[in-house]
């Protein structure tokens, strides 16, 4: 869903999306699916292993190879190939990586790589969520403290406080309180950071799978009632994303997939699985 809108942006400008639902696009609800797996995932990773510096190697192994790889190949490959016109070798190829490297500038390209594309500052514009993995992930060993050693109820209190804010703050409502005085990087985090306590919530109660996909049927009706713009909006489509998530039981419930791993939830009907580092 990612590759297929972020193709329409660079084909045909930065206005083009795939049809959207509700006014969300294609990219924008994977997106949210993402990081509510994410959540998800880390909540499991963290309670089977503890709280150690071989979460911060995991962590790290998950993002570096893969990057450093795409930014090398894109730099010094992709790049030199691709370019319309002569490549241009300056400093700016080396700022490039750097940027790609510590999260900070992702939607721009090698110097000369496309100029005349119709959205010429795509060229690897679909990095942007990684430095809010990485925010994610300083946020997960909290939540894993909170979850072990505070009351069951405070992770369900800030999982409320989240949607709430989500409702009030995030920009696409109309009347949306105090958005005007919000820095723009802070609402992708608060998006974002939503669906993540929201997929940890979904671990911690995950005897509780039916309810979670019932909480997404009722985001998908309402998202039918409440479109990109409106205040329930946004978390509409961030509950929608539990479907996929929660409802992939086709295994029995006390079946093990083939690497042995077990089930990530279990429920009365089934259950889900998947591995993380």
């Amino acid at each position: 869903m990612v590759l297929i809108d972020h193709s329409a942006i660079i084909a045909l400008g930065s206005y083009a999306h795939p049809p959207k639902l509700q006014g969300f696009s294609p990219g924008y609800l994977a997106v949210n699916g993402f990081f509510l797996l994410s959540g998800l995932l880390l909540a499991r990773s963290l309670s089977h292993k503890g709280l150690s510096l071989n979460y911060v190697k995991d962590r790290a192994l998950r993002i570096y190879p893969a990057l450093i790889f795409f930014l090398l190949m894109a730099t010094f490959v992709i790049g030199p190939i691709a370019a319309k016109s002569w490549f241009q070798w300056d400093y700016d190829h080396f700022y490039y990586l750097i940027n790609g490297l510590f999260f900070m500038d992702t939607t721009t390209g090698p110097v000369g790589f496309y100029p005349n594309n119709p959205s010429p500052f795509e060229y690897s514009g679909q990095l942007w969520t990684l430095r809010f993995e990485v925010l994610v992930y300083f946020l997960a060993p909290i939540l894993y403290l909170i979850s072990r050693h505070a009351h069951k109820g405070l992770m369900t209190a800030l999982t409320v406080l989240a949607a709430l804010i989500v409702i009030f703050i995030i920009p696409s409502a109309p009347k949306a309180i105090i958005t005007d005085n919000l820095p723009i990087s802070l609402i992708p985090v608060i998006r974002l950071g939503f669906c993540f306590l929201l997929g940890t919530m979904v671990w911690l109660e995950r005897q509780n799978a039916v309810f979670f996909f019932l909480l997404g049927i009722i985001g998908a009706l309402s998202l039918c009632l409440f479109p990109a713009g409106t205040y329930l909006g946004d978390l509409s489509a961030s509950l929608m994303m539990l479907c996929p998530i929660v409802g992939l039981r086709s295994y029995p419930k006390n079946h093990t997939c083939p690497h042995g791993s077990k089930a990530l939830l279990t429920s009365p009907t089934g259950s889900i699985y998947g591995t993380i580092p």
